[in-house]
């Protein structure tokens, strides 16, 4: 059975870069937010994490970028990961995304979010504090589902 490494964190975490960069090494990756924005598109994200689980086969690993969807529903087998930056790199992120993604711009309650995922990355089981690059934080996460194996 295929096991889900779920990166979950507030938004400008990285989570999306990572996926992308996963995708780039020819890794299986799915980023949730390719299924729709917003709180308009949490139905779509829903239900393509709900296909994801019913579809994905092999022995093999998918890393599954998320920000809303309730990691419960996946197996409880799955990696659950918190991307977590510093705060300052956390607001710097969000200016940078907020510029070159107008998409995703004007998302509110980032201070609110960041404390919130503060405070839930307390009971993960990784937390990765990514202030470096992408792909330095995708070594990290590759690492550690190769010592869950």
């Amino acid at each position: 059975m295929s096991r889900f490494v779920l990166l979950i964190g507030p938004p400008g975490a990285g989570k999306s870069t990572i996926s992308k960069r996963a995708k780039q090494r020819g890794l299986n990756a799915v980023d949730l937010e390719d299924f729709g924005h917003g709180t308009s598109g949490h139905g779509a994200r829903q239900r393509a994490a709900e296909k994801l689980i019913k579809e994905q086969k092999g022995d093999g690993f998918v890393i599954v970028a998320m920000a809303d969807i309730d990691p419960a529903i996946f197996p409880k087998d799955s990696a659950r990961i918190m991307l977590l930056p510093s705060h300052d790199i956390y607001l710097k992120r969000l200016q940078n995304r907020d510029a070159l993604l107008p998409h995703k711009k004007g998302q509110e309650g980032k201070e609110r979010k960041y404390a919130e995922f503060t405070e839930w990355s307390k009971k993960f089981e990784y937390v990765i504090h990514n202030n470096s690059t992408p792909e330095d934080t995708l070594e990290k996460i590759l690492a550690y589902i190769s010592g869950r194996r």
